[in-house]
């Protein structure tokens, strides 16, 4: 038996031309087809071959779709550079970190799973209309607590309503079924951040335009994941 395994492990993990595996394990024990997976299984074989195949993926670093779609690979990254170039040329950085980043979360789920269900407007403008005035709203309420006379509300009011506005956006979208991750980003960014007309209008028109570009070019694009 353990000859016969010995065997086997080579077979598959060599890949020695013209030793198959299946059938070496067959004529060394003698065992029926239908009970090669018995076997396998109980002396932990499988498993093993299981880790291997996992191992060979693994060392895929490059996406074997790549060759054959390089132009529609650039292309819709090119898309992103776009979009976040418009956004980053517009807002401040420093002060909008949280949003802009939202944003370039978004752009890497609008570009790279163009046809999932994530992706769709639905989710993409719900989800932000959400997190927009979920953020705004938790801005202004942080800005009136810090103007009481409490101490400790005024130490704490940013850090309480900012936590509050990403557990709002999250049960808002849950229920309501606009699920998007990254608004719960652009909450948090417009309660700790700056949240002006300017912000605002930026982040708005930036998921508009995300969206438009991607709902356009959909039948061209290609789902990179």
């Amino acid at each position: 038996m353990l000859s016969a395994a010995l065997l086997i492990m080579l077979s598959f993990v060599v890949k020695i031309k013209g030793f198959p595996g299946m059938a070496t394990f067959r004529f060394l024990t003698g065992a029926p087809s239908v009970r090669i997976g018995q076997i396998l299984c109980e002396s932990g074989m499988l498993a093993f071959f299981d880790r291997i195949k996992r191992r060979e993926k693994a060392l895929h670093f490059i996406d074997p779709r790549f060759r054959e779609n390089k132009f529609k690979y650039i292309a819709q990254c090119a898309m992103v550079v776009v979009v976040m170039f418009i956004v980053l040329a517009t807002l401040d950085a420093r002060k909008n970190s949280a949003v802009i980043a939202a944003l370039g979360a978004s752009s890497f789920i609008a570009f790279t799973m163009p046809h999932s269900r994530v992706s769709s407007p639905r989710y993409l403008l719900g989800g932000y209309l959400i997190g927009v005035i979920t953020g705004t709203l938790c801005h202004f309420a942080a800005a009136w607590a810090s103007g009481m006379g409490n101490v400790f509300i005024q130490e704490w009011s940013t850090t309480l309503f900012g936590a509050l506005a990403v557990g709002i956006v999250i049960f808002i979208m849950v229920i309501t079924d606009f699920e998007h991750p990254p608004a719960a980003g652009v909450a948090l960014g417009l309660c700790i951040n700056e949240c002006t007309i300017s912000s605002v209008s930026v982040v708005v028109i930036g998921i508009v335009l995300l969206t438009g570009i991607k709902t356009v070019l959909k039948r061209k694009l290609l789902n990179l994941l």
